[in-house]
């Protein structure tokens, strides 16, 4: 007898990353507690108490808990590893350490990328994902092509991860923590994975995002364009040139169809101006209702589902947590300016993906946990600088 989706069995083995967090959350809890130790309330997590609380509200009111539900926990658990951040007491050492790790599991996930196209084909995709899956890791435009995915569920989830894991390591290289030859493997291999992955979305989040990290005056943006001229190369040497230039002709249907998307997403929201409700939008809802509108980029789901208000909010959250890694920037005493930095512009990474495509669990639980981390490390050292 098979399992539905719907089944509480099935919902409680697919919610295994919820309930070890909730158990993660609990254990920090009752030690703080114990300690006598207290998180002081700031306007940013204020802000992601009211978003929250909007979004159970739109449990309420939706048609399908069951789905609500589902699609809750899509969008709003990255708030649960935010929490986590802000009650780890973690030291810089720490995170570095955690940054090395992620690096290291980035490069061996690109490696492996490359294997899936070079080595094992379609038929691997076939045995593992399905044959009605075979055509996720192909590209679109009859443009036949393997994507690599490696260890994610798509090329794209898989991309963004190594935008991050770019990152850390810019970051860490920029601490003297790599050496500038193992600094250059690393992001090579990186590239190389981002590369076979095929994901145009991930490429340009990359180029904005380094670019804004790397850049500050006019040699170092020279530079910058010969880099990004000569990965252009590379790109065309692997045969991949048809996959840009369906975009810029407007062949592409991946592309074009985001326009007629948001034509539909302009007509939901003036049907239901106050939002529709959690679990009527969205990939995650189309596992339940396969005829469930679906609106590209996970900020439309959101704000279709919310109404503006959700995404007003949502959005002010992200500035508010901007604002304060750049103020903080300019008199930072006792946090390095280019973790900041670098954690200023993973969320930048987190919101151009917002805009494009689906969330995934990876990346955003990753990046979230390392906002809430420096929203933590910036309470504690401003008290630390007030008593100087």
């Amino acid at each position: 007898m098979g399992v539905s989706i719907n089944d509480p069995i099935y919902v409680m083995i697919k919610m295994w990353k919820e309930i070890v967090l909730c158990g993660f959350l609990a254990i920090y809890l009752v030690k703080y507690l114990s300690e006598n130790k207290t998180i002081k309330i700031q306007l940013i997590d204020l802000s992601i108490i009211v978003f929250v609380l909007l979004g159970l509200i739109y449990i309420v009111v939706a048609p399908n808990k069951a789905t609500a539900l589902w699609s809750f926990r899509s969008l709003f658990e990255i708030f649960g590893f935010y929490m986590l951040g802000r009650m780890f007491s973690l030291r810089i050492e720490q995170l570095n350490k955690f940054l090395y790790v992620l690096v290291i599991m980035g490069c061996v996930t690109s490696i492996f990328g490359v294997i899936q196209v070079q080595f094992l084909g379609a038929d691997f995709f076939s045995e593992v994902y399905g044959v009605d899956k075979v055509a996720v890791a192909m590209t679109s435009f009859g443009y036949e092509k393997l994507r690599a995915s490696s260890t994610f569920i798509t090329p794209h989830e898989f991309g963004l991860y190594l935008i991050l894991c770019f990152m850390f390591a810019s970051y860490l290289y920029k601490m003297n923590r790599l050496t500038r030859q193992v600094f250059f493997l690393i992001i090579s291999l990186l590239l190389v994975g981002l590369l076979f992955s095929l994901s145009r979305s991930s490429i340009v989040i990359l180029i904005i995002c380094s670019g804004l990290y790397w850049v500050n005056d006019l040699k170092k943006l020279f530079l910058f364009s010969i880099v990004c001229f000569f990965g252009a190369v590379v790109f065309v040497l692997m045969g991949a040139i048809e996959n840009i230039v369906s975009v810029v002709q407007g062949t592409d249907p991946s592309s074009m169809g985001r326009f007629r998307v948001f034509d539909e997403f302009m007509l939901h929201l003036m049907e239901y101006p106050f939002g529709s409700g959690m679990g009527t939008v969205g990939v995650v809802v189309r596992r339940f209702i396969p005829t469930a509108p679906q609106f590209e980029g996970e900020l439309f789901n959101l704000i279709a589902m919310t109404s503006v208000v959700g995404g007003i909010i949502y959005l002010s959250i992200l500035v508010m947590v901007l604002f304060k890694l750049l103020k903080r920037n300019a008199s930072s005493m006792f946090i390095p300016e280019q973790y900041l930095k670098m954690v200023g512009v993973i969320v930048i990474a987190l919101l151009l993906r917002d805009l494009i495509l689906p969330r995934d669990f990876t990346n955003y639980a990753i990046g979230w946990f390392l906002v809430g981390s420096t929203i933590s490390f910036l309470r504690q050292f401003s008290s630390i600088r007030k008593d100087i």
